[in-house]
């Protein structure tokens, strides 16, 4: 799925490092700005299997999918009430309960970043996760001998070679799943 993002201020892409996260591409990166004028509005479309970083004003950070977003912005990850054109707008200011007897106070959001994976993330989880399931499955792969009192030996080496012929038993993996 698409999101549209709303955000004013000052587009930085070119000035971020392509480099910040293995296999990720630096999309969008704004700096927000609190003036009256609050800078350029500027809509970034990015997908679902985006990530975004939340860099705030007293040098911590937030970094998440796009879908988790709305839990950092207190909301539902709606568009704004009121309009129908799907964007769904990123304020500088964050309200945030404090644990100061229930008082409010606000978070400076102070840059925000849109990553998003190279190539097909999807495809790259699949095979983690086949890769992960074969080595539970199966934790010792490969060729071994069985000697005349049927204990295994791992082969790492040439075979030698004998005139007597060699059985080559294959079994499969999860044949049972």
């Amino acid at each position: 799925m698409t999101r549209t993002f709303k955000v004013s201020g000052k587009d930085i892409t070119d000035s971020t490092s392509e480099n910040a996260i293995p296999d990720y591409i630096i999309e969008q990166s704004v700096e927000l700005n609190l003036s009256r004028d609050g800078g350029n509005t500027i809509l970034v479309n990015t997908s679902d299997d985006a990530l975004v970083e939340f860099q705030f004003d007293d040098a911590t950070f937030w970094m998440g999918s796009v879908g988790d977003m709305a839990k950092i912005l207190n909301s539902d990850g709606e568009p704004s009430r009121g309009f129908d054109d799907g964007i769904i707008e990123i304020p500088a200011l964050i309200p945030t309960q404090s644990v100061d007897r229930g008082s409010l106070r606000n978070v400076i959001l102070k840059t925000i970043h849109f990553i998003k994976p190279k190539g097909n993330i999807t495809e790259k989880a699949v095979r983690k996760s086949a890769e992960i399931l074969d080595n539970k499955i199966q934790p010792n792969p490969g060729l071994f001998f069985v000697k005349n009192d049927f204990t295994t030996v791992k082969i790492n080496t040439v075979i030698k070679e004998t005139e007597q012929p060699y059985l080559l038993f294959i079994h499969g993996t999860a044949a049972s799943l």
